[in-house]
């Protein structure tokens, strides 16, 4: 069986958008953000439209307890299945305020996608490519998007950035209101709402490199540390479901560092293109691999297609 570079990379574009929206648990240019945010409140509702402001006030009480329980999160690490028409896929997930971003979907033996942002630079390891390099712009502009540890609903007065409330409607059995949420570069992202929980039940955006809407689905939270988690999920664009993920195990305060989501100098790789154990000891323990080599994502034959593609 052959294997080839635009295989790898056409499976690897296609996981790495469903991934993205997994990142929210933002404005000048993502190099600012720190600055932007440090020593700022970030449930200050301050200059914020009065209609607006009170579906936050449930929403902040909701997802994330209070201000001083949100100040006291520092970082999230979490493990999860991604379940696709492909197969079930596992993924390790690193979260660190204000913006530190990284997935790790796993293959057989040690197998590893890597898509990570570190305040500045957005970089992957693609298999079978032996080292780091740069995120494909049309990504990293979502993976970015994505990256602010608690979504883009905190920081409402953020200088740039517009909050609007839109219409009422259901989500499923769930009466919800929109907030449609516009960043200084003309991203926007929609967040429905419940009326009577405050939680969210929904998150509708643009996928910049498809250009198809994709539209998030809540059916499952648990409560960490007095965080609520969006612990399952299903994914739609294009008229159909595309994937269903399931965060399975979720650590907060797990002690993580800058250093891990930067790039790395020098990745060891063997000759087979599997990258060694990058997130080295915040991995979690339990981690259930595929053990059949049919099983594994990266190795694609020259003619296969994704589904959707």
């Amino acid at each position: 069986m052959r294997y080839s570079f635009s295989a790898y990379a056409r499976f690897y574009r296609r996981i790495l958008c469903l991934l993205l929206a997994l990142c929210s648990l933002t404005a000048a240019s993502a190099s600012d953000f720190h600055t932007l945010v440090e020593g700022r409140d970030p449930m200050s509702l301050e200059g914020v439209d009065p209609e607006v402001a009170a579906i936050l006030q449930k929403y902040y009480a909701a997802s994330f307890g209070s201000a001083d329980n949100w100040t006291a999160v520092k970082d999230f690490r979490f493990e999860g299945v991604l379940e696709m028409p492909a197969g079930e896929f596992n993924f390790f997930g690193y979260l660190k305020k204000p913006d530190f971003s990284k997935i790790i979907l796993y293959g057989v033996g040690a197998s590893q996608m890597v898509s990570s942002y570190d305040g500045a630079d957005a970089w992957q390891i693609v298999p079978p490519a032996r080292g780091a390099v740069d995120m494909p712009p049309e990504a990293a502009v979502d993976f970015i998007r994505d990256a602010p540890t608690g979504g883009l609903l905190l920081y409402p007065n953020l200088p740039g950035k517009r909050i609007e409330a839109l219409g009422t409607r259901r989500v499923g059995d769930y009466r919800c209101r929109d907030l449609r949420v516009t960043l200084p570069g003309g991203q926007q992202v929609t967040y429905a709402i419940d009326l009577d929980t405050g939680l969210e039940r929904q998150k509708t955006s643009t996928n910049t490199a498809s250009g198809q809407v994709e539209t998030l689905t809540h059916s499952r939270w648990e409560a960490h540390q007095g965080v609520v988690i969006l612990s399952e999920s299903t994914m739609r664009a294009g008229g159909k479901d595309l994937y269903t993920s399931r965060i399975e195990n979720v650590e907060v305060n797990a002690g993580l560092v800058p250093a891990m989501f930067e790039r790395p100098l020098d990745v060891s790789v063997g000759d087979n293109g599997q990258s060694l154990d990058l997130e080295g000891p915040f991995k979690m323990p339990g981690l259930k691999l595929p053990a059949k080599e049919s099983e594994n994502p990266f190795a694609l034959p020259e003619s296969s297609v994704f589904p959707g593609n």
